[in-house]
């Protein structure tokens, strides 16, 4: 037997023993167990199908590492010859190649990533030119010259830009992150093509009443309110050393290893304004100013005191129209310690 195959009979165990335990320390213990044995499963199948990848790309960046002291001399041509015949490059990288090395390298995410490969090979090609046209700025720029690099214009002022603000434009990272972020993957996403949208909203509906036979129609109308969105930003840069993104561009690592932690920390950043932030640049649904709250019994102060009747009036909280496809949201702690174990007299 195999360590996939035994890693895949371990977990089918702790299943059954997690549907089995009414001790609920114990369960806890099993599922723990049960989500190591799953993320250990992941890794030894990404580790055998690398197997296969790898043992082809090694004769490939063999041939490659003997022309590396040369290939940013020939950036400009635009193609690089290996063997006989032409590969289709860019400014002197192989992007087949470095497709194939973005999705391998990034371990943590290697399947959301090699999925939307294999759907839009363009986007590949494309992502993998932008990290390139990153690797080409950053071997010419002194850490001198990045350091005093300022933006003068900006579209949050109309006279420095704001009236040249481009249509939007899709960034594939944020897509990404959907698959590593709760709230994105059921909020509405609004595309915002400037700095400032408003929304119009309905405040108050029509009403109907009964009136008598030939009694005057009671008059009613709505009113509406707006509510604004304001476009903020999530960003970060790391600075390295040009040898290490000359050398790493050619193999294709950096690319999979920013891809694995820029996804993981957009969606962290999204679900934590999303779920818990105090105002800035949100409000965030966990907070008083987003959402309702119901309050324990008096002398009640801990979640260990939490009784059924609390989460029904948490649901009762919630609008009629808005119950309706909506989900509970809880951190694992708490389901775990106080909620899977509530129960009464009977």
């Amino acid at each position: 037997m195999d360590k996939l195959e035994a890693l895949k009979k371990n977990a089918e165990l702790l299943k059954k023993l997690i549907e089995q335990t009414e001790d609920e320390q114990t369960a806890k213990a099993y599922s723990e167990q049960y989500d190591e044995c799953l993320r250990e499963i992941a890794r030894e199948e990404a580790r055998e199908e690398q197997k296969t990848e790898i043992k082809a790309l090694k004769d490939e960046i063999a041939a490659m590492k003997s022309s590396q002291a040369k290939i940013f001399d020939v950036i400009e041509a635009g193609t690089i010859t290996v063997g006989a015949g032409k590969t289709e490059s860019y400014k002197g990288f192989n992007l087949n190649r470095e497709v194939k090395l973005a999705g391998m390298r990034a371990i943590k995410h290697q399947g959301i990533i090699n999925r939307r490969f294999a759907a839009d090979p363009e986007l590949a090609m494309n992502l993998s030119k932008m990290f390139i046209d990153k690797y080409v700025e950053a071997s010419r720029k002194s850490p001198l010259e990045i350091a005093r690099a300022k933006a003068a214009m900006q579209e949050g002022t109309d006279p420095e830009g704001g009236y040249l603000t481009p249509t939007e434009q899709r960034f594939e990272l944020v897509a990404y992150a959907r698959e590593a972020s709760i709230a994105l993957q059921r909020a509405t996403h609004i595309s915002m093509t400037s700095d400032v949208m408003t929304i119009p909203t309905e405040l108050t509906k029509v009403s109907v009443a009964v009136t008598a036979e030939e009694a005057q129609a009671t008059e009613t109308e709505p009113t509406f309110d707006q509510v604004t969105l304001t476009a903020k930003r999530y960003d970060g840069y790391g600075k390295t050393s040009n040898e290490l993104l000359e050398d790493a561009a050619v193999n294709g690592g950096i690319v999979g290893l920013l891809l694995d932690q820029f996804i993981e920390a957009t969606g962290k950043a999204i679900d934590s304004v999303v779920f818990t932030a105090p105002g800035d640049p949100a409000s965030g649904i966990f907070s008083a100013k987003a959402g309702a709250s119901v309050v324990f019994d008096s002398g009640s102060t801990a979640f260990s005191e939490i009784i059924e009747a609390d989460l029904r009036e948490a649901i009762r909280k919630v609008k009629k129209e808005y119950r309706d496809g909506a989900v509970w949201m809880m951190h694992d702690e708490l389901l775990w310690d106080y909620i899977r174990g509530l129960k009464d007299s009977n």
